[in-house]
């Protein structure tokens, strides 16, 4: 009887471990894939049931991110009447050096957007980048210096670029299924959808939708974008994810590149390479927007709007359910116990190509800022990032007046993008920001200038940084003081005459700090609010405190100032972590093999007492 127990424990721990290790790989990722792996299928076979979108992104730079010249009417952009000198090379089996030709390209890469690179055939089905790319912004033929001579293993075409510039690249043959970055390089290899949407007919049934829907990845997850806009290495030294299928952890394939690497970033903090939207994004607040939220004790469903996108998505597909728009049941709403993304790419950008606005945008930029840099009144207690309020000088706080902010009032003045999404030389050319911080004077140089010194040019570099540093040293005293001076004073009770101006105080205070700016923004603004505050707590305190505003230098504000620290935040990101059921899991297996192993010797022990 114990043999048997002891081998039903071991069957049961065994099943424990399979399934605990399944959790520990999995992590926070949904599973999409079935019984078996999916495999790549080809956009032709999506087009053939999503029509509409094929089209419309067709002719998507994604789509053109590879074009062959061969078999379709490839968009070669550079002028081959000039810059003879720049593009002229020693075609392997030719007796002497000359200017590339157009009737040399195989392939071009890029749709043209910033520049085009081009392809040269060396044997079949192997190519060379050609050493000179064809500068849209410019007009001119730049050099491609990636080694001394020409052709060298770094012009390889296969094992430095292919990856992001195919779909279904197969690394080991060189190989891909679709030329161009074609659906499957976002929703992942699709075999298995198209599989159960042809068994499920014109008229598929609630299950067969869910059975669809969860064969495809479809989730706004960052790393879908990172895979390609980001600079790191594989595993194998490739620098692209090798092995990477979206709906799994891009960082057990690929590591970014450290901020220590010194020739991937500027001093500011901005990349200084191109396609690094992913490693500025993954460095800024918006990455951790939905964790820092869920931090605070006031987090709420109401706030996934603005600092959740899955939220937002699945907001969107229950609506278009509800109108007709979409077949199927309604999704469940996205809850503070189910979001998983913050503030992603496509918060920002359509992945579809229907928009109208420049770089895909979901709607016009400063507009898309301000959708959520403002205060929600319909969501929020009290003042919440109050930024467009802030920069307008819209009156927030009762009995206060709004100032007009001179930033926002000048003429063809500064918005958001301005600032905080600079045009940052990277390589050759100029690439929009994503750490979305501005360069500052003080870390500026002659290929990085300040997002001050845009307009400011009648200033030094010196007074610049002087003037931002002085101002924000001066809010974030006078916010010290006065909280230190609140924390002292008693919240008077809703009927009594005087809460009116502790509220007051507060909602000013707050204003100030949730604008995050420390004056910048508005500064006029910020003066009236700090103002009307500490006369509003001189009067309440009622104590021999002054009723001059205290601008004491920001390192002698008393240590009970109230956040008022500013400070680099952590990004969290999803990641395959040990989960809370995982270690129960593991917990109940461990416990399992000891009860099997006492079983076990004690067993053993017995038939010893027996002989």
């Amino acid at each position: 009887m114990k043999q048997l127990w002891t081998k039903l424990l071991a069957l049961l721990g065994c099943a424990f471990i399979v399934i605990g290790m399944g959790f520990l790989a999995t992590g926070q990722y949904t599973v999409y894939a079935q019984n078996e792996p999916a495999e790549y299928v080809g956009s032709k076979e999506c087009a053939s049931c999503h029509r509409n979108l094929a089209r419309s992104h067709g002719e998507s730079n994604h789509a053109l991110a590879l074009q062959e010249v061969a078999r379709r009417n490839a968009n070669v952009l550079g002028d081959f009447e000039q810059g003879e000198d720049v593009r002229t090379v020693q075609i392997p089996g030719e007796d002497t050096a000359r200017p590339f030709t157009a009737d040399d390209i195989a392939l071009v890469v890029g749709a043209g957007r910033h520049v085009q690179r081009y392809l040269y055939e060396v044997d079949r089905n192997d190519y060379m980048v050609l050493p000179a790319e064809w500068n849209v912004e410019t007009q001119t033929w730049e050099t491609v210096k990636l080694a001394d001579e020409w052709p060298d293993p770094a012009y390889d075409w296969e094992q430095n670029c292919a990856y992001c510039h195919t779909t279904g690249y197969d690394v080991e043959r060189g190989r891909w299924k679709d030329i161009g970055v074609q659906c499957e390089a976002c929703h992942g290899p699709a075999s298995i959808h198209v599989e159960l949407a042809k068994d499920a007919g014109r008229r598929p049934s609630d299950e067969e939708f869910i059975a669809l829907r969860g064969a495809i990845f479809t989730a706004p997850d960052p790393q879908v974008c990172g895979q390609c806009h980001s600079q790191g290495v594989s595993q194998d030294n490739h620098p692209y994810p090798v092995g990477y299928v979206p709906g799994t952890d891009l960082s057990q394939v690929f590591t970014l590149v450290g901020k220590d690497s010194g020739n991937h970033w500027w001093v500011s903090g901005h990349g200084s390479q191109p396609n690094m939207q992913y490693n500025e994004w993954f460095n800024n607040s918006h990455a951790s927007a939905l964790t820092d939220m869920l931090k605070s004790d006031n987090a709420a469903n109401e706030c996934l709007n603005c600092h959740s996108q899955d939220a937002r998505q699945t907001a969107a597909l229950i609506a278009a359910v509800e109108s007709g728009d979409r077949d199927g049941q309604p999704l469940d709403p996205i809850t503070t116990d189910t979001a998983k993304w913050g503030v992603t790419c496509t918060t920002c950008h359509y992945p579809h190509t229907d928009s109208e606005q420049p770089s895909d945008l979901v709607q016009e930029a400063n507009s898309l800022c301000i959708s959520c840099h403002t205060n929600p009144t319909e969501t929020a207690s009290g003042v919440h990032h109050p930024v467009k309020e802030m920069f307008e000088g819209t009156a927030l706080v009762a009995d206060i007046d709004g100032v007009a902010g001179a930033h926002f009032s000048a003429e063809g003045g500064p918005v958001c993008m301005t600032c905080h999404m600079q045009s940052i030389s990277v390589g050759t050319t100029n690439r929009i920001s994503h750490l979305f911080k501005p360069v500052l004077p003080s870390t500026e140089d002659n290929a990085l200038p300040s997002a001050c010194s845009q307009c400011h040019t009648d200033l030094t570099v010196t007074d610049l940084q002087s003037l931002v540093t002085n101002t924000q040293d001066v809010v974030k005293s006078r916010l010290a003081v006065a909280y230190a001076r609140l924390g002292s004073i008693t919240k008077p009770e809703d009927s009594d005459p005087s809460r009116t101006q502790y509220d007051q105080a507060v909602a000013a205070l707050s204003f100030v700090q949730n604008d995050g700016s420390l004056g910048i923004h508005n500064y006029a603004y910020v003066d009236k609010l700090l103002s009307t505050a500490e006369n509003d707590l001189f009067v309440l305190s009622r104590s021999g405190a002054s009723p001059q505003p205290t601008e004491g230098p920001a390192p002698t504000a008393p240590a009970g100032a109230q956040n008022v620290e500013v400070r680099a935040t952590e990004v969290e990101v999803a990641s395959s972590g040990v989960r809370p059921i995982t270690v129960l899991l593991m917990t109940g297996v461990i416990l399992i093999i000891l009860t099997a192993g006492f079983a076990f010797f004690r067993k053993s022990g017995d038939r010893e007492d027996l002989r």
